[in-house]
């Protein structure tokens, strides 16, 4: 067992996601990256395939009925994975799963904010590696590269529920 899957049957998320995953269909195939109780949504890169990293995997526990977007996970230079989850009262949530390269060009960073600007019409939860260090979360602040998604999360009346780093180099 992977330490992912030992990660993922202690904790029993309802759905979780993973960014970077550098995954390519003819070198990693579904079977290898499924995990048991879970159905898998994956994007692989398919913008700058001559550059490493990239790629999307969203993963959802077998018991929800998801379905996936197509609409808002076949974007020209966006990596991301779009789900709409059917709750047992009817309503959909959107649950979102992006990766924006620090190298983003700043038509690449347009096409992100745009769709997260679509996105958040919906009930949604947006999951994902933003890569925007400077953003003083408790403060509301960032530096001027930074500055444009801030005000996109504010514009969306979005919310960072994170509140310390997921990643050893210690980004929020």
């Amino acid at each position: 067992m992977s330490y992912l899957e030992v990660h993922v049957s202690l904790l029993e998320p309802d759905f979780f996601g993973i960014t970077e995953t550098w995954a390519k269909e003819d070198m990693h195939p579904d079977s290898e990256l499924m995990i048991s109780g879970y159905t898998m949504y994956r994007i692989d890169r398919k913008h700058r395939t001559k550059m490493r990293g990239g790629g999307c995997i969203l993963y959802v526990k077998n018991c929800f009925n998801c379905v996936l977007r197509d609409d808002l996970t076949n974007q020209d230079g966006v990596d991301s994975v779009w789900c709409n989850l059917c709750t047992s009262h009817g309503s959909k949530l959107l649950i979102g799963l992006c990766y924006r390269s620090p190298s983003n060009s700043e038509t690449e960073n347009q096409a992100l904010y745009n769709l997260i600007r679509v996105a958040s019409t919906e009930q949604v939860i947006i999951m994902g590696d933003f890569n925007h260090p400077s953003i003083d979360w408790d403060n509301l602040c960032a530096n001027t590269a930074d500055s444009a998604f801030l005000d996109l999360i504010q514009d969306c009346f979005l919310t960072q529920h994170v509140n310390e780093p997921t990643h050893k180099l210690g980004n929020i």
